[in-house]
Order: C-alpha cells, then sequence, then structure tokens
C-alpha cells in the first residue's frame, strides 16, 4: 500500500496525473515537444510526416495536458515559414485521464465541419506522438466530439 501512495504522489508531483486541488507552483516550466505536419516537399497521405518541436509550459495540474494544450495553440509564424503547421485547428482539449499507462483525451470541434479521413489521421498522428513521449503514457485513445477517433480496436464506438 505504501508504495502505491509513493507511486501516485510521485507521478503527481512530476505532472503526469493531476488533482483536481493542485495548482501550478509559480515560475516552475519544462520543456516538452509538440509534433507538427511537416509538408516541406509534399506530404504522403497514407503516413503524413510529423516533426518535433519544444515548447516550454508550465508545470501545472498535468504536464502532458500543457503540452496538448501548447499543441493546439499551433506553430509560430517562424514554423510556418519551414512548412510545419499544426493540424488541430478548431479542436479543444475538454479532458485528460489516466487509465493505467492509457492516456484518454477528450476534444471537442468548436467548428462543425467534418474531418476528413486524412485530417483525422493528421489530427491523431500528432496528438498520439505528443503524449507518447512521457514515460508513463504507453497507450492513448483519443475521443472526438464523444466518438474514438483513435486507440480502440472496435471503431467507432462512442467514448465513456
Amino acid at each position: 500500500m505504501r508504495g502505491r501512495i509513493l507511486i501516485f504522489a510521485l507521478l503527481v508531483v512530476f505532472g503526469v496525473i493531476g488533482t483536481k486541488a493542485q495548482t501550478a507552483p509559480v515560475g516552475k516550466t519544462v520543456e516538452v515537444k509538440i509534433y507538427l505536419f511537416d509538408t516541406h516537399g509534399g506530404y504522403d497521405s497514407k503516413k503524413p510526416n510529423f516533426l518535433a518541436v519544444e515548447r516550454t509550459v508550465a508545470v501545472g495540474e498535468s504536464v502532458l495536458r500543457s503540452a496538448l494544450e501548447a499543441l493546439l495553440k499551433g506553430g509560430t509564424p517562424e514554423e510556418a515559414s519551414q512548412s510545419l503547421h499544426s493540424p488541430v485547428s478548431g479542436i479543444e482539449l475538454v479532458s485528460v485521464e489516466m487509465a493505467g499507462k492509457t492516456a484518454r483525451l477528450f476534444f471537442d470541434r468548436t467548428e462543425r465541419e467534418p474531418l476528413t479521413e486524412f485530417e483525422k489521421r493528421l489530427f491523431t498522428g500528432s496528438v498520439s506522438k505528443t503524449a507518447l513521449q512521457f514515460s508513463a503514457v504507453r497507450a492513448v485513445e483519443i475521443c472526438l466530439d464523444g466518438v474514438i477517433a483513435a486507440g480502440s480496436k472496435t471503431k467507432p464506438k462512442k467514448c465513456g
């Protein structure tokens, strides 16, 4: 029992999972990677190319959540000039849950136009790569508008 409490405390301290009452320490930051879609030299719609770029995020409720929020903000103008783009425009992060080593990520579209299969592949690839950089995450389940978009063998099914 003591070992489980220690592991939970370490996960909270390192920001992999969060608690509702936890607040961000003032001035504490960490470097994370977000994965942008690389369109330099064209692209393969079957296997899109992603490039990691670094962001400094506040250590808060969850470093994973902070990294995903940085991804949602998109690339910088300099990155755009290098043909790097975020495939997540018009999408907001609703919640992040950990179920063992599986990150369950819930997103909603703020724009109601449906994603094409290619856009969905870009979105899920970018989000998955960003989440899997953390040692506590071994699998990712992505829910978009209440339906599993990636991470389930029986797609599509309702998230819940």
